[in-house]
């Protein structure tokens, strides 16, 4: 099996709920763009930042899922890092509204400001994985190694097809949650008749993202069991 067929295989699951994720952030998107020309925003300039990342999460979902379905998995979870990064800078600034107003001025907000907050909120820090992709990020050889570079039309093994299924797992996760938000925001902005079909959309993915990372956490638990026998 070459690289590429695994996405129209045992991957093929995995492509389609990233591409409706990225669906919904296309319609969260254009909700807020045009309650933004109406004006219902009032003087609350958040939501024209939301707008902001509603687009930059649109646009690098795409080019993430490029990079994994063209075999550059190394670059992919560079890349995912900054993602993880994005997603919680937003659910940070919607959470702290005054955290929001020094990060406007130009205030730095570190990561490690955003996990504090997250961590005593009770919800999920991700810092293991966001550990795990900076060995990535800062060029850990052993990383390097095992995620390098796969030409699309190279042979491959369980292994790098399992690696390529964290990857659009860890995806739709970072997409979803900045989605979350740009979701919530919406509640407040459009009718009903507007929202009702985003929020359904969202929570079947919801349930949907969570079965297949289950999935995926089983498919890599037997690879890690296999390695150790």
């Amino acid at each position: 099996m070459k690289f590429e067929d695994a996405f129209r295989g045992r991957l093929s699951e995995a492509v389609k709920l990233v591409v409706e994720v990225r669906e919904v952030c296309n319609s969260c998107g254009r909700l807020l763009d045009n309650s933004l020309n109406q004006g219902k925003h009032g003087d609350n300039n958040f939501y024209v930042t939301a707008l902001q990342f509603t687009r930059i999460n649109y646009d690098t979902i795409a080019c993430i899922k490029h990079g994994i379905q063209s075999g550059f998995l190394t670059q992919s979870f560079v890349l995912l890092r900054w993602h993880l990064e994005l997603a919680h800078l937003f659910y940070y600034l919607w959470k702290d509204q005054e955290a929001y107003r020094r990060w406007v001025q130009g205030e730095q907000i570190r990561p490690r400001e955003i996990g504090k907050f997250i961590e005593e909120e009770g919800s999920a820090t991700w810092e293991e994985t966001y550990l795990d992709w900076s060995n990535v990020t800062h060029g850990n050889a052993l990383y390097v190694e095992n995620c390098f570079t796969i030409s699309r039309m190279t042979p491959i093994d369980d292994k790098q097809v399992i690696l390529a299924g964290h990857a659009l797992r860890n995806l739709m996760f970072m997409g979803h949650k900045i989605n979350m938000v740009s979701g919530n925001l919406l509640k407040e902005l459009v009718d009903v008749a507007e929202y009702n079909p985003i929020a359904e959309k969202y929570n079947s993915l919801d349930d949907d993202i969570w079965a297949y990372s289950h999935k995926q956490n089983r498919e890599e638990d037997e690879m890690l069991s296999g390695d150790n026998e």
